[in-house]
């Protein structure tokens, strides 16, 4: 019989420091990272690029329906979508869950092609987004730095990898090519990066919301930045008909670098489940 590989990885943030164990479910090196499914006690079946974790099971709503539906909740009428990065195909999956059957576009470009390869197999939410009977989804291998779409989007979703990690992913160049693609763009970045990374939209964008999460198998309040030239109504926000799991558009709150309690915390949300 094969033995069970496992592997362990610690979390050192300010402060939580956390090791934790993953059963090794499958295990591949692309030629951009290494892609890890794994099994943790704690947050379930669990997606890893570079040792890194992407989603859990557990807890993947909650960044999910932030990224999405925040977003949503300003351009309710968007029906073209461009996600940058998302090759998990998470963030697709809950465009559709809100648009139920009606047509919307999706454009996913996605550099790595086992990406999505892996997770459709393994993750029941990425098997339906782009096995999608409407095929509303359309899966681009590209580079999101050389990506040159012919027509303009109703909202940009950057997807991508930390901007401390891949800093050529976040200049204001690549930033400037991200905004010519559509009429809003949305960023995830965590809590203690998000100061820095809003100094450099702000001199690009005339407006700029941000909201935050608590994400546990992140160990991080995590931030999501809507960017757009165009108003950004909050109070039409809050009204929107936009709701998920965790997400609700009257419990918004704007992110100013300190951490907010809404009226239910995540913990009690996923002792419901």
């Amino acid at each position: 019989m094969r033995k069970k590989e496992i592997i362990n990885i610690v979390y050192d943030e300010k402060c939580i420091k956390q090791e934790l164990s993953f059963k090794v479910i499958y295990r591949k090196k692309s030629n951009f990272q290494e892609i890890i499914i794994g099994e943790n006690e704690c947050f379930g079946k669990t997606l890893l690029l570079d040792k890194e974790i992407q989603l859990s099971s557990y807890d993947e709503f909650v960044f999910h329906e932030m990224f999405a539906y925040s977003a949503l909740s300003f351009f309710p009428n968007s029906k073209n979508f461009l996600i940058l990065g998302g090759g998990d195909g998470f963030l697709s999956y809950y465009l559709l869950k809100h648009f139920k059957n009606k047509e919307i576009k999706i454009d996913v470009v996605e550099i790595d092609k086992e990406v999505p390869r892996i997770t459709r197999k393994y993750f029941k939410k990425s098997k339906k987004a782009f096995e999608d009977k409407s095929k509303r989804v359309n899966l681009i291998i590209g580079d999101a730095l050389k990506f040159n779409p012919s027509n303009k989007y109703d909202v940009v979703f950057v997807d991508l990898v930390d901007y401390t990690t891949n800093p050529k992913l976040y200049t204001k160049t690549a930033i400037k090519k991200f905004k010519s693609f559509g009429k809003a763009i949305v960023f995830h970045s965590d809590f203690e990066k998000t100061k820095n990374l809003i100094k450099k939209l702000k001199s690009l964008f005339t407006n700029i919301k941000a909201f935050s999460a608590y994400v546990p198998s992140f160990f991080s309040l995590w931030d999501f930045i809507i960017c757009s030239d165009k108003k950004l109504d909050e109070r039409k926000a809050k009204k929107a008909k936009v709701n998920g799991k965790y997400f609700d558009p009257k419990e918004l709150w704007d992110s100013k670098y300190e951490v907010r309690i809404s009226k239910e915390s995540p913990y009690s949300i996923y002792k419901k489940r």
